[in-house]
């Protein structure tokens, strides 16, 4: 989206410019009358409308004199084109005395706390106490700080739109792919070709069962009827959908689900990769090989639509991960390779999405050859050697234990071999960016991996024509498709690499491993917060060599957390903290009974099939059960004036109602009447 409408620079007010004042240091006027505004077309990198901002231009007019700061600050967001690599400076004290050129220094700082911080509030607050003459006018104008968040919100408004909208396509592009497939399912056994229509249709089907236990696993906490919802969202196909949904709209994290929305929807997207869009598009290959010319429409599409599906999503992912102000917050030395500038955003893009395509069709074709040539237990002994070189390399360097925290040893080590596992099989066919984190493959195994995708098409082609069994239809098409698919992955990887923030390059040869990573953040982190997020939101496996080190911080600071509860101290870190950490006895028994009430709600949800169900009945019932409490305590003759009581039931009425008060009580009546 390019169009927009912004501020004209700001002009001058006469007879206070000197003539020798070049025009950065020209004073900036002092009311809203000498501010034009005028409708032009700016830059692409925000899109700021007249519509999107009149609310905050009408809060701007109540500044009087100091408007035409904040009409400054808005031009000069709307125009900027890139931002800057760090803070800029401005030491002006009084609002004043600031200068065109200092609105223009303090702008850029704002829009780079922008891109660095999680949300415009954290940015604007940064802001103020970065810039004295910001921090001096919203002392005097209460609502300075809350016009710029407002400014800011609109900024990033369209962006976050566009962010929602791509979450979707992709989610729509998924469900595509899977109708494609079924239709292949159909037309292979129409044409009497079994196993293929048995493959793809074993791919379908592997991929649902796969989202199906991450989907158990995710809310194995949950109510039933939940866990019954959520796996209907699977096999009805629309599970991308769902996950699209509640990543865009930021649903909140539950304690008791094992991840967040955002990596629950990045697994679900990996699971998709590798158990439906990679084998399908070697089944389809294969099939298209054999066929050759006879190959029908509706099978090229599907192969096509299956390639762009793959690379569209192992794109997004790498996309998604990169531009989250979460991750660029606590880990800014990995996650802000994207640039800033549209343009060049826009390559990128499109240079991730043909790299990602013709490294699998590079990886597509070499399997199939070695298929052709030395049938399915020649292609499982050759991908399981190349498999097993990757897992080797892990253990020597003690990096096999995943990133992901899990229950137990056993199901730590399962688990950490099967996404060990899947990340490399993910990376080997599409090249997925991601996977260069140190918590995946490495940078420097990532960039071995890439070599290798592109050598493997070549060697492959190779061996197959100097085979008996080689057929000229199938080399004469491999042949074809090589002197495509090679000269178009190296300019895709030159794109890349050359459009790229160029600080991020070393991210691709970095050596680090997810241990190192883990106890490395944890050291250098500047707060608790980053600490506790580095810790806790790991493997136990990662941090076990310094759980010493981390136990003498938790004793050291738990008793300030529970008096300050700050935000990211929340019930989900809470649960993550071993028990033993804890300092004091009692602090102990205080979280074991919160995790244990915590328990006890989730079975009380369990049977009511619906979160606060109870709460609501407490607003809609107290007035009706108090009275009827009072009306039975008055039946039993419990009065606070007498203690005499004339039966058997109301002296334990009584001794019950002593003991308790009748609040407790009251709670008993509606749970059971719930």
């Amino acid at each position: 989206k390019v169009l927009s409408l912004l501020f004209s620079p700001v002009k001058a007010m006469p007879g206070k410019i000197s003539p020798s004042a070049p025009p950065e240091q020209q004073p900036i006027p002092t009311s809203l009358s000498n501010a034009s505004v005028v409708s032009t077309r700016g830059s692409p990198s925000t899109t700021l409308g007249m519509r999107r901002i009149s609310s905050s231009v009408k809060k701007a007019e109540r500044f009087k004199g100091e408007t035409a700061i904040v009409l400054g600050i808005i031009n000069n967001l709307a125009k900027s084109r890139r931002i800057s690599s760090d803070i800029t400076s401005c030491a002006v004290v009084d609002p004043q005395e600031l200068t065109k050129h200092d609105v223009q220094q303090m702008s850029s700082g704002l829009l780079f706390l922008i891109k660095q911080e999680i949300d415009e509030r954290e940015a604007v607050r940064k802001f103020l106490s970065e810039y004295p003459s910001m921090e001096a006018l919203s002392k005097k104008h209460d609502e300075f700080q809350e016009t710029l968040e407002n400014i800011c919100s609109k900024i990033l408004a369209d962006q976050q739109r566009w962010a929602k909208i791509k979450l979707f396509v992709s989610a729509g592009v998924s469900i595509v792919d899977m109708i494609t497939d079924i239709a292949m399912v159909v037309e292979y056994f129409n044409r009497n070709e079994t196993n293929f229509a048995l493959a793809t249709l074993a791919c379908l089907l592997s991929n649902l069962t796969c989202q199906a236990f991450m989907t158990f696993f995710q809310n194995r906490k949950q109510p039933f009827k939940r866990q019954l919802k959520e796996q209907a969202f699977v096999f009805s196909l629309v599970k991308p959908g769902i996950d699209a949904f509640r990543v865009a709209s930021e649903s909140e994290h539950e304690e008791f689900h094992m991840v967040d929305h955002m990596t629950e929807w990045t697994v679900n997207k990996a699971i998709e990769l590798l158990a439906e869009s990679i084998p399908g598009a070697v089944i389809q290959l294969t099939a298209i090989m054999k066929t050759g010319s006879n190959t029908s429409l509706t099978a090229a599409f599907s192969f096509i639509f299956c390639i762009f599906t793959a690379a569209l999503t192992s794109t997004l992912i790498s996309w998604d991960w990169d531009k989250d102000m979460e991750k660029r917050k606590y880990n800014p030395w990995f996650y802000g390779y994207l640039p800033d500038d549209l343009l060049r955003k826009v390559i990128v893009f499109f240079s991730l999405v043909s790299l990602s395509a013709f490294n699998l069709l590079t990886r597509s074709f070499a399997v199939v050859l070695i298929y052709l040539k030395a049938g399915f237990s020649g292609t499982a002994f050759v991908l399981g050697i190349e498999l097993l070189f990757y897992l080797i390399v892990k253990v020597l360097r003690r990096d096999f234990w995943y990133w992901m925290p899990m229950k137990s040893i056993a199901v730590d080590l399962i688990g950490s071999f099967v996404m060990r596992t899947s990340v490399k099989v993910v990376a080997d066919f599409t090249t997925i960016v991601q996977a260069r984190h140190p918590n995946e493959l490495g940078g420097v195994y990532w960039s071995f991996n890439l070599f290798l995708s592109i050598l493997s098409f070549p060697i492959t082609l190779a061996i197959y024509n100097h085979s008996e069994e080689a057929s000229y239809d199938v080399i004469e098409m491999s042949r074809r498709f090589l002197g495509i698919i090679l000269p178009c992955t190296l300019v895709s990887i030159a794109i890349f690499f050359s459009t790229i923030e160029r600080k991020y390059l070393s991210t691709f040869t970095n050596i680090r491993t997810a241990k190192s990573h883990c106890i490395e953040r944890y050291r250098e982190s500047k707060n608790d917060e980053e600490k506790a997020l580095a810790i806790f939101e790991n493997s136990k496996n990662l941090w076990r060599s310094i759980k010493d080190e981390v136990r003498a911080w938790v004793e050291a600071n738990w008793s300030k957390w529970v008096m300050d509860s700050p935000k990211w101290f929340d019930d989900h870190l809470k649960a993550k903290i071993p028990i033993e950490y804890i300092p004091t006895n009692e602090d102990r028994k205080l979280e074991n009974i919160r995790r244990s009430e915590a328990e006890k709600l989730k079975k009380k949800q369990n049977e009511n099939s619906a979160k606060g169900k109870a709460q609501k009945a407490i607003k809609k019932l107290a007035e009706e059960t108090i009275v009827r409490a009072a009306e039975s305590v008055e039946k039993i003759g419990i009065k606070r004036s007498t203690s005499t009581v004339t039966s058997e039931s109301a002296r334990d009425s009584q001794k019950q109602f002593n003991n308790r008060g009748i609040l407790p009580l009251i709670a008993d009546k509606i749970i059971e009447e719930e």
